[in-house]
C-alpha cells in the first residue's frame, strides 16, 4: 500500500424504504476525489433504485483512497457487495469514526508523505549523516511496526490456508472462495531471438536511463519465529502438508457452504483489519525516516537510500513488432495460463443464522 495526499471526500450512504419511511441496514462506503460534490454521486445511485438515498454523513479527508481501502478492510466482514455494508447503528458510528481517526494520522504525517515523495524522485548529493535521537527512535518504531504486519500478514495467510484445504481440489467455495483464471501476456522469446538473429537482435537494444532508489532500514523485523515461534510451526506443518496452490489441480464441483467455512471466512476478514492498520503504521513511520533523510544517501545506523541515474540496455519490443510483424510471430512465446484461489472480501450470503 501506498499513500497518496490526494483529497477528496469520504462518505456514507443510507437507503430510506420510499413504503415505510424506515432506514435500512445497507450503507455505502464510498469516495468523490478532489472538490466533486457528495450529491452528484447520490443522483448516480437513485437511477433504477426504489429506495431514497440519504447522506448520513460525508466530510473531507486527506489520502481518500487510502482511507477508503482501509475502511473496507477494517469492516470487511460487513460487506455485502461491492462498496455496500450492513451496518447497524453502532458499527455504522464507529466506521464513521475509524474514518476520521485515520484521515487526521494521516494529516499529521502530510508534510512528511509529501517530503517523502520529492526526496524519491531527486538523485542523492548529500553524503550519509549520523543519527539524532529522535530518528533512532523512529527506526525502533519502524521495526516494530514492521513485525505487527509480519504477524498480521502471516495470520492471515495460515486463515487462507486452512480455507484452501477444506476445499480441496474443489473449483472453489459458495460465496466464500472463487478460482480465477489469469493468464500472462504473451512475450517475445529475447534469447532464441539474439540466438537466431544476433544482427537484428542488436538493433533494437537501446540504452535507458533509470532512477535507481533502493530504500532499506539498518535493521530487520525478527523472524517469526522469534515473534510468534506457535504460528510459526503451525504455518510450517500445513506448508508442508498442502504444498502451495500453483500445484494444485481444481478439477470437483464448488463445495458448499458449511458453517465451519463460514466461521473460517469471518476470521480472514477479520484478519484483514490487523493487517492494514499495521501496514499503514510502517508507511507512516518509514515516511518519517524518508523526509528526514531528504537528499541524503542514508541516516547511520537509521537508513540507507542512495538514489542515482543508471543507465541500461533494453530491448524495444514495441518497434521490434512494428518493424518485424512476421518475425515477432515466431518468437512469441503464448501466455501461461494460472488458477489462481481468491477469497471474498466480503459475506454475500445470509449470516447468524
Amino acid at each position: 500500500m501506498a499513500i497518496s495526499t490526494k483529497p477528496g471526500f469520504i462518505y456514507f450512504l443510507r437507503e430510506i424504504d420510499t413504503r415505510t419511511g424506515e432506514m435500512t441496514p445497507y450503507v455505502k462506503i464510498g469516495i468523490t476525489r478532489g472538490t466533486r460534490a457528495v450529491e452528484k454521486r447520490i443522483d448516480e445511485h437513485k437511477t433504477s433504485n426504489p429506495r431514497e438515498i440519504h447522506d448520513y454523513r460525508s466530510f473531507p479527508v486527506t489520502a481518500i483512497d487510502t482511507v477508503e481501502t482501509h475502511l473496507h478492510h477494517t469492516f470487511a466482514e460487513h460487506r455485502v457487495e461491492g462498496e455496500w455494508f450492513y451496518l447497524d447503528k453502532d458499527t455504522l458510528d464507529a466506521a464513521i469514526k475509524e474514518a476520521e481517526r485515520i484521515s487526521l494520522k494521516i494529516d499529521e504525517h502530510k508534510t512528511a508523505l509529501q517530503t517523502a515523495d520529492e526526496a524519491n524522485e531527486k538523485v542523492s548529493i548529500e553524503p550519509e549523516r549520523e543519527a539524532t535521537k529522535e530518528e533512532m527512535e523512529l527506526l525502533n518504531k519502524a521495526i516494530k511496526a514492521g513485525e505487527l504486519l509480519k504477524l498480521a500478514k502471516q495470520k492471515e495467510q495460515l486463515i487462507k490456508t486452512k480455507l484452501l484445504a477444506k476445499m480441496g481440489a474443489s473449483k472453489g467455495i459458495d460465496e466464500i472462495v472463487q478460482i480465477q483464471e489469469r493468464k500472462s501476456s504473451p512475450t517475445i522469446d529475447k534469447k532464441s531471438l539474439r540466438e537466431a538473429h544476433p544482427d537484428i537482435y542488436a538493433q533494437y537494444v537501446v540504452e535507458k536511463e533509470k532512477l535507481k532508489r533502493p530504500f532499506s532500514l539498518a535493521k530487520r523485523p525478527r523472524s517469526l519465529e522469534k515473534l510468534d515461534p506457535d504460528l510459526d510451526a503451525t504455518i510450517k506443518e500445513l506448508n508442508s502438508t498442502e504444498g502451495e496452490s500453483d500445484e494444485r489441480v481444481f478439477n470437483d464441483p464448488p463445495k458448499e457452504r458449511t458453517s465451519l467455512l463460514e466461521d473460517l471466512h469471518l476470521e480472514y476478514l477479520s484478519a484483514m483489519k490487523s493487517t492494514s492498520e499495521a501496514e499503514l503504521e510502517k508507511i507512516l513511520f518509514e515516511a518519517q525516516i524518508k523526509a528526514a533523510c531528504g537528499r541524503a544517501k542514508g541516516i547511520s545506523d537509521v537508513c540507507a537510500w542512495s538514489r542515482e541515474w543508471t543507465t541500461g540496455e533494453e530491448f524495444d519490443t514495441p518497434r521490434f513488432k512494428k518493424e518485424h510483424e512476421e518475425l515477432a510471430r515466431q518468437f512469441t512465446k503464448p501466455g501461461a495460463l494460472k488458477l489462481v484461489p481468491i477469497i471474498y472480501p466480503r459475506r454475500s450470503y445470509p449470516v447468524g443464522r
